[in-house]
């Protein structure tokens, strides 16, 4: 998906670094120093999830920008994704089994971090009626261990928790100052709590189910 005049208007401003090619990376994009630690490592820990048959270094350039899963991909697989910090690799700063060096688990920066707010998922389904299909399932608050509230998209009101945005830092009343509160109790006892919150995430998903 492009716009149709975008080759014209990469040949009348010299923009391709090789005309015997049309690689819209090389053209748009950059490949400096700071891609190679902040958000290529990224796009390799997502491809190795969905396709770990392939084997790329964190911070190659070459990268694929779209690529294959090797299985379907289910909502729960795109939000363990989505809160991960390199689990299972030495690059992992929370410490675990698989965490590497002190200089390893410094070495990138992962997408579940102390400074997220907002991640959405978009889903559109195909086994119920057009007017249900489509969720935006949204999270605040460090993605890590907070979970995914689903919405149907085309609701005329929102639960009063998700709509209350102001400064005014009160987590009885708003669901994002909730989940920041959860992350200011989490994250210095980050081992001795996740296990409990990830299971009443999972938890409360499959009662939502039943």
């Amino acid at each position: 998906m492009y716009a149709p005049q975008i080759k014209d208007f990469v040949e009348k401003y010299h923009l391709n670094p090789d005309p015997q090619t049309f690689n819209f990376r090389n053209i748009f994009g950059t490949q400096d120093e700071a891609d190679a630690y902040y958000n290529t490592p990224r796009s390799w820990y997502g491809q190795k999830l969905f396709t770990p048959s392939l084997k790329q270094e964190p911070t190659s350039q070459k990268i694929p920008f779209i690529q294959r899963a090797e299985k379907k991909i289910a909502v729960e697989d795109v939000e363990y994704f989505l809160s991960s910090h390199y689990n299972g690799t030495p690059y992992d700063p929370t410490g675990t089994y698989a965490s590497g060096t002190p200089e390893e688990q410094r070495k990138f920066r992962s997408i579940a971090l102390d400074r997220n707010q907002s991640s959405c998922i978009l889903q559109i389904r195909n086994d119920v009626p057009a007017q249900y299909a489509a969720i935006q399932w949204i999270n605040f608050g460090f993605y890590c261990y907070s979970p995914y509230v689903p919405f149907f998209t085309n609701i005329s009101d929102t639960p009063a928790k998700y709509k209350y945005a102001t400064d005014d830092t009160q987590p009885d009343k708003s669901a994002y100052w909730l989940n920041k509160l959860l992350e200011v109790i989490v994250e210095p006892r980050y081992h001795e709590f996740i296990n409990d919150v990830v299971c009443k995430i999972k938890l409360e998903k499959i009662k939502s189910h039943l």
